[in-house]
């Protein structure tokens, strides 16, 4: 459920007294990823304080996740007011948000936390400044074999959520 994963990073911010949140995104993107700033957005709408400052939002052209990050984090940090928290769709996008700041010399979390949504595990070992929302993408293959299973069986198959969560 991508709107609720944005959601859910909308409301970790809410709940962390951030002032200045921010959204890096593919310009072209992907389902996921449209629902993912979109429920972002909206939450941030209907449950931020009426002084939160209009969300800032950078989207970047291109199939590289990790250009878009770049060029994303490039415009963020040298216009405008800095954001204090960066919602990142990927952890790819991350990656590049993350070496800009670095280039920049922005202190990535202390300056402003990047939480991204995905999870991959390799996280833990190259980006532990890296706060992401993790998605089960182990369980999707089983997911998607049993769905295969109802369909060649002809018995009705509908949408399946899996859950997500930040690791503790």
């Amino acid at each position: 459920d991508n709107r609720s994963a944005g959601a859910a990073v909308a409301e970790r911010f809410l709940a962390e007294g951030r002032k200045a949140p921010a959204v890096i995104f593919p310009q072209n993107a992907f389902s996921a990823a449209r629902e993912r700033v979109d429920g972002f957005l909206t939450h941030l709408k209907e449950h931020g304080p009426t002084t939160l400052p209009p969300i800032r939002q950078e989207g970047g052209h291109g199939l590289s996740h990790l250009q878009i990050g770049y060029d994303g984090g490039e415009r963020m940090f040298s216009s405008g007011p800095m954001p204090d928290a960066i919602l990142c769709v990927s952890d790819q996008i991350a990656y590049g948000v993350h070496r800009r700041a670095l280039e920049r010399g922005i202190d990535i979390p202390s300056d402003c936390v990047l939480t991204s949504i995905d999870g991959t595990p390799l996280n833990r070992w190259v980006a532990p400044w890296l706060r992401a929302l993790e998605i089960p993408y182990a369980d999707y293959g089983q997911q998607i074999v049993e769905s295969f299973e109802r369909i060649w069986s002809g018995t009705p198959d509908g949408d399946r959520i899996l859950p997500f969560r930040f690791p503790e």
